[in-house]
């Protein structure tokens, strides 16, 4: 069967995936890892060499040859985009869900630019379907909505207030399933108007339907643990690495769906995805183990690939298709009987970073320890434990290095602290400190012989510092006369051998002057999680975090006098701030939630937002000079800056609000060779301004990138091109302006 009967499945349609090109953002900050996608959920395949694959952070990529290459396309939205429905090469829809509701994109060239099209969307859109320009559905949480007007608008046709729906197909304008929670599935027999539910005998959660005719048909999906939640919101809140605990389960019909009986299941865990090419020869797809099966001669499955990742979708164009997940991408020619790996993307969840110098660093996380020598450009698996929880990394120099965390006892049920040490660059690590039901959380050292960590007791509930003054060695618990009871200690600063800080869950910090024999404390407040701790001197640090009493909101605290009083900034942001770096007593950064990232240049008296280009949680942020800096954190995430974070020709000249699109003459014109573009935005939108030549060839991309609200100033430099006329272009949503400039050498 051809591909041309339309599928739209939560996490599983068609890729196809090669290499990738690396994509610059003007916004200060690069994304040096994963690209071009760190996990792909779903992906429509237009012919042999047109398709597009998109994923969360707003990720959407297109190839043209046939997977060799793929070019990211700017989408406008760091949103989790989770399904992609494309009627013919250029006109194409994508939708997904923000923290709270859903979202649905638009093209009509090709991926080049994106408009919003969620007029009516009030829910969460797992998975999305056209079946010519104008009639198209979308199915989420709860409801499952058509448009008439080629997604314009938007109105419900259906709703049930204690299910959700992750899969929806057609196999004519007529003819359409939708399957989810709770063993639902849903038939229209007359364009969406009306859904019937029909029995299954089956309350697992249903993620993948597909239909070879009217008829035959089959949909997999399992049980979880927390079943209640929909599976497109378990990948999102849980660390992809670690188990949904679940069973699997593959029904068929050839009655259309007056009848389904169950199959017997390959694997065992759940099957995110199932496809056909006809009746007795189909693929599945267990997505915890990353196995792929399919059917034999005998009626059963047989296992054609293991590749121990997420593996969530999958697509074909006859014989020829892929399956793709999580940083992985395997192809075969032969309907799945042989598979070639195409793609191998890092998407730990990093949790630390520290470089040496502007080329040489570590990033670490779950389950690896990785390192660039060429400034974030390349990174290499130095170590790699399953089982370990990365917390905190800590160079001396740079063949010098110690790393903290825990791993799981799966025998004993308990956590193990954890502290190994490197002493040729990272090439080699060893096991230099294990203790039961401890977690390392962060490590210092102030010198090379001389080093903290600090954690907790998981047993006992209470913070733990221990102390080396032998490079690591050996390690001594400190108690300094204070019991950190029912407090986790999760940071950790010192400005020299005995004088330092550690801060807690409670909203306490300790201070030391004798190097951990005794501690006073300095408390903020009771409700502040201190994930954080920086100082320049003895006297001036900062600590930054969230309120613990509601799970977010940030705080950053500021003493200038060796922590005796602390005082409460002001930032421009209220999400969780995990961590903090200053370059100078009055520059600095922090990063967060969500892709925070701001910047103080007046030693916190004032923060401001930068734009990071991401969406994805920050966890740790490191700068070797005022300009060069880098930030990691979920799903691989690696931002680099060489601008200290700030836009790169750039410059927002006022926040005032405005009431219309504006592209102002650009000045002075003629000119020679530079020149300055103003713009204004009356609301936040995906901002392109780009140069083209007198034949309509695009010179440079002057803009390509998010921005806000405002007014703008663009100066650019025409040096390296001819005299002659020249235009500018700003796109903005549907907004669209061209300008001609005249430059004259």
């Amino acid at each position: 069967m051809e591909k041309k009967m339309k599928t739209a499945i939560t996490i599983t349609l068609f890729l196809m995936l090669l290499s990738f090109n690396v994509t610059f953002s003007q916004s200060g900050w690069v994304r040096m890892n994963p690209q071009p996608a760190g996990y792909l959920y779903s992906v429509d395949v237009i012919d042999q060499n047109t398709a597009f694959a998109v994923g969360p952070d707003g990720a959407i990529i297109k190839t043209t040859n046939g997977g060799i290459n793929w070019v990211s396309k700017p989408s406008g939205t760091y949103d989790y985009l989770i399904s992609v429905s494309f009627i013919n090469s250029t006109t194409g829809w994508v939708a997904g869900f923000t923290e709270y509701n859903g979202i649905i994109i638009k093209t009509t060239d090709g991926g080049e630019n994106w408009a919003v099209r969620s007029d009516g969307i009030n829910a969460p859109i797992y998975s999305i379907i056209f079946i010519n320009s104008q009639i198209g559905f979308a199915a989420g949480d709860k409801l499952i909505f058509k448009s008439v007007d080629g997604g314009l608008t938007w109105s419900p046709r259906f709703y049930n207030d204690s299910l959700w729906f992750n899969s929806i197909l057609f196999v004519d304008q007529n003819t359409g399933w939708a399957v989810g929670g709770e063993g639902a599935i849903y038939k229209t027999t007359n364009c969406g108007e009306y859904w019937i539910r029909q029995q299954c005998n089956s309350v697992a959660e249903l993620i993948s339907v597909f239909f070879i005719n009217q008829n035959t048909g089959w949909a997999s999906g399992g049980s979880f643990w927390n079943s209640y939640i929909p599976l497109k919101k378990k990948l999102k809140t849980e660390r992809f690495n670690e188990k949904i605990l679940s069973s699997s389960c593959l029904l068929k019909t050839t009655d259309g769906g007056n009848y389904w009986f169950q199959l017997g299941s390959p694997g065992i865990s759940y099957l995110s995805s199932v496809y056909f090419l006809n009746e007795n020869s189909g693929l599945v797809l267990e997505a915890y183990t990353g196995t792929v099966y399919k059917t034999n001669n005998l009626g059963g499955w047989d296992q054609v690939l293991q590749a121990n990742t997420y593996l969530v979708s999958q697509g074909f164009y006859s014989n020829t298709g892929w399956v793709v997940g999580l940083g992985k991408i395997y192809k075969t020619s032969n309907f799945g009987s042989n598979w070639t790996t195409q793609l191998n993307v890092n998407t730990d969840y990093l949790t630390s970073t520290f470089f040496t110098s502007s080329e040489t660093g570590w990033a670490a996380g779950n389950p690896d320890i990785i390192k660039t020598t060429n400034g974030g450009l390349n990174w290499d698996i130095q170590y790699r434990n399953d089982s370990l929880n990365i917390y905190s990394l800590y160079f001396i120099d740079q063949n010098t290095g110690w790393t903290g965390g825990y791993v799981y006892d799966n025998y004993n049920y308990y956590n193990i602290g954890k502290i190994y040490k490197t002493t040729n660059g990272g090439y080699n690590w060893q096991n230099v400190y294990s203790e039961s039901e401890y977690i390392i959380q962060n490590i210092f050292f102030p010198s090379r012989d001389t080093g903290y960590a600090v954690g907790e007791d998981d047993y006992s509930s209470t913070g733990v510092i221990i102390k080396t003054v032998n490079g690591g060695s050996t390690w001594l618990t400190l108690s300094g006369g204070y019991n950190w009871y029912y407090q986790s200690l999760y940071s950790i600063f010192f400005v020299s051998n005995d004088t330092g800080w550690v801060g807690s869950n409670q909203g306490n910090i300790f201070k030391t002057t004798n190097g951990g024999i005794s501690w006073n404390e300095q408390h903020l407040n009771s409700y502040f999680y201190v994930h954080s701790i920086f100082f320049t001197d003895s006297q001036t640090g900062w600590a930054v975090g969230y309120n613990n009493n509601y799970g977010y909101g940030s705080n950053i605290y500021h003493t200038t006098n060796g922590g005796l009083f602390w005082s409460q900034q002001t930032c421009d942001t209220n999400v969780n701030i995990m961590s903090v770096y200053f370059i100078s007593q009055t520059t600095g950064w922090a990063a967060g939630m969500y892709g925070t990232l701001i910047k103080t240049s007046n030693g916190g008296y004032n923060w401001y937002r930068q734009q990071s280009g991401t969406g994805m949680d920050l966890n740790s942020i490191f700068f070797v000079s005022p300009t060069i800096g880098y930030t990691v954190g979920s799903l691989g995430t690696i931002l680099k800056t060489t601008t200290g974070g700030e836009p790169i020709g750039i410059k927002p000249i006022s926040r005032e609000i405005l009431n219309k699109f504006y592209l102002s003459q650009n000045f002075p014109n003629p000119f020679n060779p530079r020149t300055v573009i103003n713009y204004e935005l009356p609301v936040a939108e995906l901002i392109r301004l780009t140069i083209y030549d007198i034949l309509g060839r695009e010179v440079e991309a002057v803009v390509n990138e998010i921005q806000r609200a405002g007014k703008y100033q663009v100066s650019w430099d025409a040096g390296k091109y001819a005299s002659g006329i020249y235009f500018y272009k700003l796109s903005a949503g549907d907004y669209k302006m061209t300008k001609k400039m005249v430059l004259i050498k």
